[in-house]
């Protein structure tokens, strides 16, 4: 009963416009995003005919974007049987001119890296993949809605694949992360993430990250290579970057030929990547019809290392609440988090599995014990991430979107290795880590943790952060004693804007269980 989460390329046509609308790939933001990290500077445009001008980027999506838009009004129009020969005129043209512009534009920079002309390294295969006829775009006319849209995404993907550096993807704004964040916290460093999924093939780049693999090598596909890109993918400028591409990934594939696994299966994957030194592992997989099933507890019972790590758990894609309770006796005290799908305007997807009011039973009851992971609603388990139309590698080399909760896991799970490296003794407190990240999300749906949302959409930033500054504590040191402190007594300094000026900081604690985190805080 076991099955990866994975849906396919699916960009419906009624959400491309929104999806549209939260790319920004203009020169202007890059700096922001970045940091103080140039990611042009091994490719000034000015100076490098590998790559396009970047000023102007912004601005030949903003032409042909338009030109695209204008177009899909237009396929509207034919849809609909409405459309006058003056319409289909005017589409053929629009097609057209994207198809030249991006020619002129991006020509060179194709030509750079694929060694062939723009039709033949880009265009043509494209054109071929979605049936399109010879050199002209008219033949996009005879498309459904939802392929149109997909060719045209694969299009923006495909060209800024070629922009010298890597893309800004719309989860990236919803969960509040950028490289600046990764780069100032270590970049998950000294981390290895656990992976039980489809075998890992078809990328250099997170291949190299591999440290450990085990399981069965008769069945793969691009599901596992693909969660795998958004925890731990390089920036070098080819498209993917992973949240935490210092950490390296300890695999097991658990699927026979026929893709088929076993509970057991999985937790002897567990135990193995566990036991090669995994602080947290990535569970894109379950059983269909439940976002948590029964089984996880049969799995963590076969896992004798199962209390070592965190587990992060796919929500699963059937569109449901869950209804059924679940015997958690076997695994108590095992910490995890499950985690389901957003929209990009932070609605539940409609795939996305949801926990209801389904409760872990411990001695026969629902009540939350004092340890994570004892027992209680489900919900007070869950939270939701960024899962439809999220870029990632295709396992060829390239990149690809896909939808479903398989995609959002992997944004928690890596958010975790940017902890643990940032803090490495988080390892060692992983109901501590868990709850670092459900306190720092943002609240969604009703108030506080609710059946649909959980605690809410993870927030990478915030998770990086104090959760509570008023909670911090500092300590002053007068003749070998130290003594606490709390920040309201820096506030109400009347030192502090000297301080400041000096560009003095204090070195701030957080209490979060057993364990503390440290924060250096500018007293400006």
């Amino acid at each position: 009963n076991i099955s990866t989460f994975q849906n396919g390329v699916e960009p419906l046509y009624k959400n491309i416009s929104t999806f549209w609308s939260g790319l920004d790939p203009q020169y202007k933001n890059i700096s922001t995003f970045w940091g103080d990290l140039n990611p042009l500077y091994k490719n000034i445009a000015t100076f490098s005919a590998g790559v396009p001008n970047q000023q102007q980027i912004g601005s030949f999506w903003s032409v042909n974007g338009a030109l695209w838009s204008q177009s899909m009004g237009l396929w509207a129009k034919i849809d609909a049987g409405t459309a006058t020969a003056a319409d289909r005129a005017q589409l053929t043209a629009n097609l057209t001119a994207v198809v030249s512009n991006s020619q002129s534009f991006w020509g060179p920079a194709v030509t750079a890296r694929m060694g062939g002309t723009f039709q033949s390294s880009f265009q043509n295969p494209l054109f071929s993949k979605y049936g399109i006829a010879g050199t002209s775009p008219q033949s996009l006319t005879a498309l459904t809605a939802d392929k149109r849209a997909a060719f045209f995404v694969e299009w923006f993907d495909g060209l800024n694949g070629f922009s010298g550096y890597d893309q800004i993807d719309n989860w990236m704004f919803q969960a509040k992360w950028s490289p600046a964040l990764t780069n100032v916290q270590g970049r998950g460093t000294g981390v290895t993430i656990g992976l039980v999924d489809t075998r890992l093939a078809g990328d250099a780049d997170v291949l190299a990250r591999v440290t450990y693999s085990g399981g069965t090598t008769t069945y793969s596909n691009v599901h596992g290579t693909a969660v795998a890109s958004l925890m731990v993918a390089a920036h070098d400028g080819r498209n993917i970057m992973g949240i935490a591409p210092g950490a390296n990934i300890a695999f097991y594939n658990p699927y026979d030929a026929n893709a088929s696994s076993s509970w057991s299966t999985v937790g002897k994957g567990i135990d193995a990547v566990v036991g090669a030194g995994a602080s947290v592992v990535n569970l894109s997989l379950g059983e269909p019809g439940l976002a948590f099933s029964p089984k996880w507890d049969t799995a963590m019972k076969s896992a004798s290392k199962a209390s070592q790590a965190l587990f992060v758990i796919a929500a699963g894609n059937d569109g449901l609440t869950q209804t059924t309770n679940v015997p958690w006796t076997a695994a108590k005290g095992v910490p995890f988090l499950v985690v389901g799908s957003v929209d990009a305007n932070n609605q539940i997807s409609s795939f996305s599995n949801r926990p209801g009011e389904a409760c872990l039973i411990v001695q026969g009851k629902c009540g939350q014990t004092a340890a994570f992971g004892s027992g209680g609603p489900l919900k007070n388990y869950f939270l939701v991430a960024p899962g439809e139309n999220v870029l990632a590698s295709n396992g060829a080399g390239g990149v690809a979107r896909y939808s479903g909760t398989s995609l959002a896991a992997p944004l928690v799970t890596g958010t975790i290795a940017l902890l643990q490296g940032r803090w490495p003794w988080l390892k060692n407190f992983p109901a501590e880590t868990a709850q670092i990240i459900l306190r720092s999300a943002r609240d969604l749906g009703a108030p506080g943790v609710d059946p649909v949302y959980g605690w809410g959409m993870l927030d990478i930033e915030a998770a990086q952060a104090p959760l509570n500054f008023n909670n911090l504590v500092y300590y002053t040191v007068a003749r070998g004693v130290s003594t606490k402190q709390s920040v309201t007594a820096v506030r109400s300094s009347t030192n502090r804007a000297a301080w400041a000026a000096q560009g003095a900081y204090i070195s701030a604690f957080e209490t979060i269980g057993g364990t503390n985190r440290d924060f250096l805080v500018p007293l400006s």
